[in-house]
């Protein structure tokens, strides 16, 4: 049986809407989800304004300018607006990788355990002098 899609309480607004979007989208059999059908689903539920919710934001091994990325993690980023959702409180291991800009190099900054996430250093410190 499927699970339903429900509430998930200390997530923030966009990560609800995100959670609840790729629930509804791994029920349809989406193991992994692009961008694009993730904010087209959270668009289509009026929660978030459109282009508001970005699910780089929220992934484990990615990190972004914003001060709230990984802050909550839902997702493994795959590739190029490619996506694998794990939910909340997964038990993650593997690297967090950032990339300062379009054309950057993309550098690893820090790994998860376990679900436990350490950074060497945070690279949003100082990221907008360039």
């Amino acid at each position: 049986m499927a699970r339903r899609a429900e509430y998930r309480p200390g997530l923030s607004r966009a990560a609800q809407m995100l959670s609840l979007a790729a629930e509804r989208l791994r029920l349809h059999g989406n193991e992994t989800m692009s961008a694009a059908d993730l904010r087209s689903e959270v668009e289509r539920t009026g929660g978030c304004r459109p282009g508001s919710v970005l699910p780089s934001d929220f992934c484990y091994n990615r990190l972004n300018r914003d001060p709230n990325s990984g802050r909550h993690c839902l997702f493994e980023w795959l590739g190029k607006g490619l996506y694998r959702y794990l939910g909340p409180g997964c038990p993650y291991t593997g690297s967090v990788y950032w990339r300062p800009g379009r054309r950057g190099t993309e550098t690893i900054v820090g790994e998860w355990r376990e679900g436990v996430r350490t950074l060497t250093h945070d690279p949003r410190e100082g990221a907008g002098e360039d």
